[in-house]
């Protein structure tokens, strides 16, 4: 990589300005994106400009010097907007949002078994997996930063109560840490929130009496905006742990627009689950602007692939094949 990069005039004139302004005296050399940055930056900017080791943003409330890593993709909105977000995200806080998907009922074991291959290789934060399979992905994925994680009433969310909380129940056995499970979207488009209210309770409740989580899919593309912002509410009621856009397997997957709605609509601690639509490494971080902790993908490798390189990190090279990416 080259570190004798010579900085933008705009970024230059921006960090020049706010620094003399504060403190009478200027001394950065700027790069922007995967290059770098060294700045002596007196006082407090209103915006953070490099990171603590582990990738937060450092505060400059006192006087710091910062070396910004390489594994830090820089936003040039930080130069162009002050006003506007700083955007400065390591690999793994970018990898750590997504939740691999080999769902695809026409998966072999192979490629399944490949597809986990490459979750441990991309260190992302799960692997959303088929029940059945389950209990040997818990087993591949030990000793590692991967959860396991899979799925409950999927892909309709037509199944019983009981059902559900049997599905559950079996998951939770084999090792299953977050537990995906679909909302009953015709009770929901029926209006009866009672019973749909009822039933997402008693799969948070099981899974929160096992220290597990539950990230409750809505399926959007089936919902008018009242009943995702009743879903919502829902949630935060019975304290589900993520509110989830979609399966990857309806007529539609997540947008910007239901995104932002459920962002709106929901409290801390519930966050926020994109699944289908998130499809490159742009979309990853946009979405991750917006508040969203997680996405469902099967594009993983092509869209970590494209932030290591704009990080100047080495590409992951893979045994085997990994399962095309379909669904999400």
């Amino acid at each position: 990589m080259n570190r004798d990069v010579a900085p933008t005039d705009l970024a230059t004139a921006m960090l020049q300005s706010l620094t003399t302004l504060a403190t009478g005296h200027w001394s950065p050399r700027v790069g922007i994106w995967n290059n770098w940055t060294e700045c002596v930056v007196p006082l407090a900017l209103p915006f953070p400009i490099a990171s603590q080791a582990d990738g937060r943003p450092s505060s400059f409330d006192r006087y710091n010097t910062d070396l910004c890593r390489a594994d830090i993709i820089y936003d040039v909105s930080l130069f162009a907007n002050i006003e506007g977000p700083t955007m400065q995200y390591g690999y793994t806080e970018l990898s750590k949002m997504i939740d691999h998907s080999l769902l695809n009922p026409t998966l072999t074991e192979q490629q399944m078994e490949s597809g986990i291959q490459l979750a441990l290789a991309y260190d992302v934060a799960s692997v959303c997996i088929m029940p059945y399979y389950h209990k040997r992905t818990v087993e591949l994925l030990a000793g590692s930063t991967v959860k396991p994680s899979s799925v409950v009433g999927f892909p309709h969310g037509g199944h019983t109560t009981k059902t559900k909380l049997f599905e559950a129940e079996q998951l939770i056995e084999d090792g299953c840490v977050e537990l995906d499970m679909v909302t009953n979207i015709s009770r929901a488009v029926s209006g009866d929130w009672n019973y749909v209210t009822r039933e997402i309770d008693g799969i948070v409740k099981l899974a929160h009496a096992a220290k597990r989580q539950v990230k409750v899919i809505f399926e959007n593309c089936y919902l008018n905006e009242e009943q995702k912002i009743r879903l919502c509410k829902i949630c935060c009621e019975v304290g589900a742990d993520w509110a989830k856009t979609s399966t990857g397997y309806g007529t539609g997957g997540a947008t910007m627009e239901d995104l932002q709605l459920m962002l709106d609509n929901v409290k801390v601690p519930v966050q926020v689950k994109a699944a289908g639509g998130v499809r490159d490494c742009d979309a990853l971080i946009k979405v991750k602007q917006m508040g969203v902790t997680r996405v469902g993908a099967s594009r993983t490798a092509e869209m970590l692939d494209e932030a290591r390189r704009r990080l100047d990190l080495p590409a992951i090279k893979l045994a085997s094949a990994a399962p095309q990416a379909t669904g999400y």
